[in-house]
């Protein structure tokens, strides 16, 4: 065969091999034609919108629908999404929506929605006692069969403006307001979501609202977690707050601190007169049964206690400006709350080198109900005859130590010193005068009150009067001097 013969042949095989890949590259691209036109045919259909809509509808525990589709290329708009439920979400309602069809994880069974964003959410919830928790749905849709992805997975999300309403035993708490950002996690239904902004209204009217700043939340497989949150509420309080709550294993539960409230923010008027300072707080929420819990540490600084009826009762007695208006360098008290009532215990306020209370509280509704101890300096009862014999005793940090009872309201609080004091002032006059002056005393024609009778009781007890003398001679009474003697002391008013 001739040279000439060799190369037309040579040239006429390799032309038909380029025409080979030629047709090869051509069938590809027709096919790659093909199955966009299949694709953009199956993503423009209502039955994707139902598969969209079922999908959600699984994450999120409530069975709702997408309205119409609006398409252009793979970026896609809608008015919104709409789930009700009957259990513990009650509503989801998503307007203003768009994103785009990914089809990077296309062959990998996955239809990714990239850049979703949000004009607005409305979430509302029922977590009373007694609601189901809200379950995952089971899949209603079949999966697509051969090369169509069966499942969704979204990378971000960003939502303009969040309204939840929930719906407690004890009243409604909401958010509104709210900038959401999330970010897919790396398996299952997990994000990772950064909240900015928002008012925050919790059911007791009491509680002022919360200015949300910024918050940190992952949600894995319908349990939420905060992670960390920073509020602001009335002029300079803050919060910090952790927690998280899972309906489907019933864990509810949170943390926090709270600081720069000021006493006249937290009480009612009249105790904004009698007490000064910044509280701050440590506390825990937690739910026993259905029933909510809260306690904590609270630390009052810079406090000042002015007008307080047990100061007013010294100041008085004592005949000194002293405990008028008392500094504090210690302020503290452990709390709880359950069902609308109030304890108090491990109680310290310390007025350094003057006085110290310690004990603890009950309050339940405007009623209080205490027991306390009461230190003052030695020297300080000096001017008030048997206080240092009978009433107040030595005790630790070398302060002399005396039980209170406080009862009463918040509004009218009431203490037993006052009738202690008489009653050991009566017996302390009486315990030092000889036993001839006493029944010389006791000859008297008028009455006197029972507390004196208790003291000249046992005071001519203790000097070996005979008992039925006694009662005789007390019958008879004394015109009132010795009642004249504990009033001019303590003040014609008490």
């Amino acid at each position: 065969m001739s040279r000439r013969s060799r190369k037309r042949r040579g040239e006429s095989g390799g032309s038909k091999w380029l025409v080979a890949v030629v047709a090869v590259l051509v069938l590809m691209v027709v096919a790659v034609g093909v199955v966009h036109t299949m694709i953009r045919s199956y993503l423009h259909s209502d039955e994707f919108r139902i598969f969209l809509s079922e999908k959600v509808s699984e994450a999120i525990g409530v069975e709702g629908e997408f309205k119409p589709l609006r398409w252009d290329g793979l970026a896609v708009r809608s008015e919104g999404f709409q789930a009700e439920g009957r259990e513990q979400i009650r509503l989801v309602n998503i307007e203003g929506l768009r994103t785009e069809i990914g089809l990077g994880g296309f062959w990998s069974g996955l239809w990714e929605v990239q850049g979703f964003q949000v004009r607005q959410v409305e979430v509302e919830l029922d977590a009373r006692s007694g609601v189901e928790p809200a379950m995952r749905r089971e899949k209603k849709s079949k999966d697509k069969s051969g090369w169509l992805p069966s499942e969704v997975e979204m990378k971000n999300l960003r939502i303009e403006r969040v309204a939840v309403k929930s719906l407690l035993d004890s009243g409604v708490l909401s958010l509104r307001n709210s900038r959401v950002d999330a970010v897919a996690g790396t398996t299952g239904q997990t994000y990772e979501l950064a909240v900015s902004g928002g008012e925050l209204s919790l059911p007791d009217p009491r509680i002022p609202k919360i200015r949300l700043e910024n918050a940190d939340i992952r949600y894995r497989n319908g349990a939420v977690f905060l992670t960390h949150a920073d509020a602001r509420f009335w002029d300079k309080g803050r919060l910090e707050l952790s927690g998280e709550w899972d309906p489907a294993l019933d864990i509810r539960g949170a943390q926090g601190h709270v600081n720069g409230v000021t006493c006249d923010q937290l009480v009612s008027d009249d105790w904004s007169k009698r007490i000064r300072g910044k509280l701050s707080s440590d506390f825990e929420l937690a739910w026993v049964g259905e029933d909510p819990i809260a306690s904590g540490h609270a630390v009052l600084q810079d406090g000042v206690l002015t007008a307080l009826p047990i100061l007013d009762v010294m100041e008085a007695y004592l005949d000194t400006t002293r405990f008028r208006v008392l500094t504090l360098n210690e302020a503290s008290a452990d709390w709880r709350w359950r069902e609308g009532q109030w304890s108090v215990s491990n109680v310290v306020i310390s007025s350094e080198g003057l006085m110290s209370l310690e004990g603890e509280m009950r309050v339940v509704g405007d009623n209080i109900d205490g027991n306390f101890r009461l230190g003052l300096a030695p020297g300080t009862l000096a001017s008030i005859p048997g206080a240092e014999e009978h009433v107040f005793l030595p005790g630790e940090r070398g302060l002399r130590w005396a039980p209170v009872r406080l009862t009463g309201t918040l509004s009218d609080p009431k203490h037993d010193l006052t009738q202690r004091l008489m009653e050991a002032a009566g017996r302390r006059m009486l315990e030092a005068l000889p036993e001839q002056t006493l029944k010389a005393m006791l000859m008297g024609k008028g009455m006197i009150d029972a507390s004196t009778q208790k003291a000249l009781q046992e005071s001519l007890k203790l000097l070996g009067g005979d008992a039925q003398d006694i009662e005789r001679a007390i019958q008879q009474g004394v015109d009132g001097a010795v009642e004249g003697v504990l009033r001019g002391i303590f003040g014609g008013s008490l």
